[in-house]
């Protein structure tokens, strides 16, 4: 039998003395761990990239640009429908609920689908609230597959940190193709 995800994560870690990756500890100037050379940093993320990449059915990610543009339209949306969106972040989570679906959807998965979140988000409160407003109505809850939503310790759940590496990877590809194109 395959070692799980989480335990080949963790033998990644461990053969590189951590106990726990999140990826702002590679950034300059206070992370713990922005000292790495780039080798360094390759011989640890490659490895965990390719388990993801093996071990993973789909990976979802949103991100938002907050020009002045979008500051309006969220100010906008949240005075509107405060139950619905109120902050980026649960925008985010929300457009990821989509795109997560839509993947079962399209590839037949079966059930409901539960959602496993840092229990360091500031705004895991919001998230909570928000997600179990949207499961009260019975036709978003399974148009969306909204199965459960839970927050758990990042340590203790490297599937966490597996969504930390995919999220600054997706943010520093949405931060070059921005900066490359005509704004």
């Amino acid at each position: 039998e395959l070692p799980s995800l989480e335990q080949e994560w963790i033998n990644v870690l461990s053969k590189h003395s951590l106990d726990e990756l999140h990826m702002k500890e590679f950034v300059p100037p206070n992370g713990k761990y922005s000292g790495w050379s780039e080798k360094d940093k390759r011989v640890l993320i490659e490895p965990l990239i390719a388990l993801i990449h093996d071990r993973c059915l789909v990976g979802v990610g949103a991100a938002l640009e907050m020009d002045e543009s979008m500051k309006t339209n969220l100010e906008l949306a949240s005075s509107k429908a405060p139950n619905l969106v109120d902050t980026p972040y649960q925008w985010c989570l929300r457009y990821c609920t989509i795109l997560a679906a839509q993947w079962a959807d399209e590839t037949d998965h079966p059930g409901l689908i539960r959602y496993t979140l840092d229990q360091g988000c500031a705004h895991q409160g919001r998230a909570q609230k928000h997600f179990e407003f949207a499961m009260q109505d019975k036709s978003i809850k399974q148009k969306y597959r909204l199965g459960s939503i839970a927050f758990e310790d990042s340590k203790a759940c490297p599937a966490i940190q597996c969504a930390d590496l995919l999220a600054y990877e997706m943010y520093k590809e949405s931060d070059r193709m921005l900066s490359s194109s005509a704004r």
